[in-house]
């Protein structure tokens, strides 16, 4: 029997069952917003913690960042959420040094913009979100059918039982994305067209501080992209703590390589880098599938509005933590309609 939402015949809106594949904060977003509408939401998040790029892998104990390493906000919207984070502890200003470094000199660039992190690690506003929410853990969707009006899906692990929804929505990155929104095929050309890069990124903890005047660098070299010391970050209670991105020219060369070898190489370029050879305490290594979008849409979000089957990320809204945010947020507004 069709629920409604409205206390007026005139402005009735339909309470839906939604489920939402990813629990990234695209995801987080959208289903938060639906949340508030009025409709049932369900995240289902293949790994078994929310938080997507911003997360590190799950079992890590310390709170490295090995995905995103901040944010901005331009946005007013986002600025207001980031706003509410900061006051509720779940992210600060990081007041870092950063800069570029090249030919053996680094560059500073003064700040803009304020710059951001969750904490106490990246995911920790994915994570407060994720509690008031109803999220189903270790959950991989691999195909989402259409049958009799509503939408089932199905899972990696056949034992999990299905259920009917009235909408479904993607927040998954574009290449898995496209595999899913099959049952409409422009949604899920769209979504093939995103080209993703790999990246490589590498934890290094040291007993004391290294003589290095940066906290955190782009890198114009063959190997490394960015290098930043992680416990400057707030929140990040470590002692000296780097984290290493790959290129992805070289993590896309190197797809698929031992961890222990990905670990040596760009360890070594760190200390070819920076002229500092002291051996880390500790290694943690990660390689990430798709570590950023490397031709965005600006759709904002995908939907197909009669079917009700939508997709929301960064690849549709500019390849940033804030255009997860604006995508998720446009996506609920949007469904919010139907």
């Amino acid at each position: 029997m069709t629920q409604w939402l409205s206390g007026t015949r005139k402005n009735k809106v339909r309470r839906m069952k939604i489920a939402l594949v990813g629990a990234g904060l695209a995801g987080l977003t959208c289903a938060q917003n639906l949340h508030r509408q009025g409709h049932s939401t369900t995240l289902f998040e293949a790994s078994a913690k929310v938080g997507g790029r911003t997360a590190s892998p799950v079992g890590r104990a310390e709170n490295l960042d090995d995905g995103a390493q901040y944010f901005t906000a331009r946005d007013e919207r986002f600025r207001h959420q980031v706003q509410q984070w900061v006051a509720t502890g779940l992210a600060a200003e990081w007041q870092a040094r950063i800069g570029t470094w090249e030919g053996g000199r680094f560059f500073e660039r003064l700040a803009s913009e304020p710059r951001f992190v969750g904490t106490p690690d990246m995911s920790g506003f994915c994570t407060a979100m994720g509690e008031r929410l109803s999220v189903r853990y270790d959950h991989t969707v691999v195909e989402i059918n259409r049958q009799g009006g509503q939408w089932t899906l199905s899972f990696a692990d056949e034992t999990v039982s299905t259920e009917a929804f009235d909408a479904v929505v993607t927040a998954v990155p574009a290449p898995i994305a496209g595999k899913l929104l099959t049952a409409n095929p422009q949604l899920a050309q769209q979504a093939e067209t995103v080209a993703m890069s790999r990246c490589w990124a590498v934890g290094l903890r040291f007993s004391q501080r290294l003589p290095i005047p940066v906290d955190g660098a782009f890198c114009k070299h063959p190997v490394l992209s960015w290098i930043a010391r992680n416990n400057t970050k707030p929140g990040r209670h470590c002692d000296e703590q780097w984290l290493l991105h790959a290129t992805p020219e070289w993590s896309a060369q190197h797809a698929g390589l031992a961890e222990d070898e990905a670990a040596t190489l760009l360890i070594d370029a760190f200390q070819a880098l920076t002229g500092h050879a002291a051996p880390p305490q500790k290694v943690a290594v990660y390689e990430w599938p798709y570590a950023a979008s490397l031709n965005p849409l600006d759709a904002g979000y995908l939907l197909d509005a009669e079917l009700r089957l939508g997709a929301c990320g960064d690849w549709c809204h500019g390849n940033r933590i804030e255009g997860a945010y604006l995508s998720g947020l446009k996506l609920a507004e949007a469904l919010g309609k139907l």
